[in-house]
């Protein structure tokens, strides 16, 4: 693909960094509307550029405020993340470590106040950040040139990937060190999706009247990309896309959401794209029906992708990819240490039907996540009917871990544990059967994996991971019921939360819960 012009690079993100830190930095978008030029590269960072494309009438120096803050909660290093919060005056993270520190000076109306500050505390503000003690103040110098530098270095990372999830909703704060930097490959399928919003589906042999038509980049793999990129992962999308009309499209998505599209295949003009075409109902229930094109991953895109599969910590994959894929895919998992990447399996929509997955490699999957009747199809149809909670146990004897059943309240797991966990509350969570919850859940999922993967076979930190990713599901259906009844051009992607909504979707499910 030809280099975009028009979108920013990092040293001329850092060298207007660099122009709003000076004098009173920036605390609030009035102050930084004084400081931007017209067109500059903070008006082309990919959440900004993504607010435009939605027609979004927010203010420019509010979008780029917002941004701002949202990219320094992301910082990585606690320092970094400090300093830069006092150069730009944002003043966001300093309250936290009062009265430790001596919060007046470090917000001082002046660069040159606010240095002198950050000298003067300079071993608190160390130890307080990265736990060690630190040797002599820098100089104004050092300071300047190298500490700085480097922090605003690191923001100016964090803006090129951040992705502005709706105004109105409270900034992210950062997550864990170990949720920050966990790693998610997604394998799955990339569709262009034509959706027609309809009051009710039409009888047979009638017609009916759409009030709307969409068409946006969609498919399982592309939505679970973004929803865990969403929510702060380092996250890369393994999947094939043809060279058509819709690739720049498809590409711009997913790196605006801030997915590494390093592993995209795309493949020539002589292969076609998939479709699905989609009938949705306005209380959010939805048919589709799929169009296969040919521009498919093959077993030597797994092979050479086998390095930074086994150094993640969780992979997601789904159907959507031909079944030799998933074969490979997971035979590749079994030569992983035990301490290797997880395995979160999405059964939904074989790729082909008749043709089942050999039961053996179910002992690969770690999280099978998916409604009863996908489950079903697992298997063959002259295979016994399992009724109940026969059918999760017949699952788990084959090597499953966990069986995750998604139904209209809420969810329920089934593992070696001595009983099943049920996070359904029906009281709290009600959404239609909808692909984007559940592509949410299994984001969310990875996530509290990244987070805390050494303890999720224990009864009560899975309970706790189920019920976060159960909140991020249901903060999704909400939220896409909303965006598409407002007219939103991207309501899927639009309505995949972030972990401030995950965790304010929590506080008020146990706000509504009665007393047990």
């Amino acid at each position: 693909m030809a280099e975009r012009t028009d979108r920013a690079t990092k040293d001329a993100v850092l060298r207007a960094l660099k122009t709003l830190r000076k004098g009173h930095g920036i605390p609030t978008p009035d102050s930084l509307r004084a400081k931007l030029s017209p067109g500059g590269p903070m008006a082309n960072l990919p959440a900004v550029r993504q607010l435009r494309r939605n027609g979004s009438t927010i203010d420019e120096a509010v979008a780029i405020h917002r941004v701002v803050v949202e990219a320094v909660a992301e910082m990585t290093n606690a320092l970094h993340r400090l300093i830069a919060d006092t150069v730009l005056a944002l003043h966001n993270h300093l309250p936290a470590y009062s009265p430790a520190i001596e919060v007046t000076p470090l917000t001082a109306p002046t660069l040159l106040e606010r240095r002198a500050a950050v000298r003067d505390q300079w071993q608190v503000l160390h130890r307080l950040t990265l736990g060690t003690e630190a040797g002599a103040p820098p100089s104004d110098g050092q300071l300047r040139r190298i500490i700085e530098e480097t922090a605003l270095a690191e923001l100016a990372d964090r803006l090129l990937i951040t992705s502005l999830r709706g105004f109105g909703s409270p900034i992210d704060a950062p997550g864990s060190e170990a949720a920050r930097r966990g790693k998610v490959i997604v394998v799955g399928g990339v569709a262009m999706d034509i959706t027609f919003r309809i009051e009710d589906f039409p009888d047979h042999e009638t017609s009916t009247q759409a009030s709307s038509l969409r068409i946006t980049p969609g498919g399982k793999g592309f939505m679970q990309a973004i929803a865990a990129a969403r929510l702060g992962l380092d996250t890369a999308l393994l999947a094939a896309i043809a060279a058509d009309e819709h690739q720049d499209r498809i590409v711009e998505q997913l790196e605006d959401a801030g997915v590494d599209t390093s592993l995209l295949k795309v493949v020539d003009d002589d292969h076609s794209n998939s479709f699905t075409g989609i009938f949705e109902l306005t209380r959010g229930d939805s048919r589709a029906v799929n169009l296969r094109g040919t521009a498919k991953l093959t077993p030597d895109d797994i092979t050479a992708a086998a390095p930074r599969l086994a150094a993640c910590n969780a992979i997601l994959a789904t159907f959507e990819v031909p079944p030799e894929i998933t074969r490979e895919l997971l035979t590749l998992t079994s030569t992983f240490p035990p301490t290797g990447p997880a395995v979160v399996l999405t059964p939904g929509q074989p790729y082909v039907e008749g043709e089942k997955l050999d039961r053996r490699l179910l002992a690969q999957v770690d999280y099978l996540v998916g409604r009863r009747w996908e489950f079903t199809r697992l298997f063959s149809d002259t295979h016994p009917e399992l009724l109940g909670d026969d059918l999760y146990e017949y699952l788990l004897d084959l090597g499953v871990k966990h069986v995750c059943l998604m139904n209209d309240h809420g969810s329920s797991v089934y593992s070696s544990l001595p009983e099943p966990i049920h996070e359904t509350q029906p009281h709290a969570y009600t959404f239609p059967n909808s692909a984007i919850s559940r592509d949410a859940f299994c984001a969310a999922l990875a996530y509290r994996l990244c987070e805390d993967t050494a303890t999720l076979d224990d009864a009560e930190p899975l309970t706790e991971a189920i019920r976060w990713a159960t909140a991020a599901m249901a903060r999704a259906a909400s939220e896409f019921t909303a965006s598409a009844q407002a007219g939103d051009e991207s309501p899927a992607v639009n309505s995949l939360p972030s972990r401030t909504l995950v965790e304010e979707k929590l506080r008020a499910v146990r706000r509504r819960t009665p007393p047990r």
